[in-house]
């Protein structure tokens, strides 16, 4: 131990909104890993009530660190962690997603999208303008380029579909 003493609550750096996030993330991550009631079997904490106490907003203690990571791996998603991102000016991107190709998927979904979100605005009078028209074909270009990026993932993943019927 380095003889150092943890700072009182009120010597804290973060504000009040950002204790309360972390706070509220951890009330969902223990939620969404099964509730307190079940999740504090699955990790060192001793009781449900402990488990409670580390997300009430009066409670100053927050979660060890260990007890987090082992309600974020029962989670469907990192709540603490992306609240902890947030509070440092960052976003929690998904690697899983960009390495086995479903941000390709992904992002030939977002692509698709954004063009009906344009397409629907762009022909409300049922006709795509003259001043519309360069971005009207910039997004279609982008979705046509996703799409052609998710229909070559799925190719390299499933190789029995080459030669399929077009």
């Amino acid at each position: 131990m380095s003889g150092r003493v943890a700072r009182p609550p009120e010597c804290r750096v973060l504000g009040a909104d950002d204790y309360a996030a972390l706070k509220n993330a951890t009330r969902l991550a223990f939620k969404d890993a099964g509730g307190p009631e079940q999740f504090f079997e699955e990790t060192r904490a001793g009781s449900a009530e402990t488990l409670r106490n580390y997300f009430k907003h009066e409670q100053a203690a927050f979660a060890p660190i260990d007890v987090i990571a082992d309600a974020e791996r029962h989670a469907r998603r990192p709540f603490v962690t992306e609240a902890l991102a947030r509070i440092a000016g960052f976003r929690l991107m998904p690697v899983a997603a960009a390495v086995t190709g479903r941000g390709v998927m992904f992002d030939a979904l977002r692509e698709a999208c954004e063009f009906g979100a344009q397409a629907s605005e762009a022909l409300r009078d049922g006709k795509v303008d003259r001043t519309e028209a360069p971005e009207f074909l910039k997004a279609l270009r982008e979705a046509q380029r996703a799409f052609a990026a998710a229909e070559a993932q799925l190719l390299a993943d499933h190789p029995f579909l080459k030669g399929e019927a077009e």
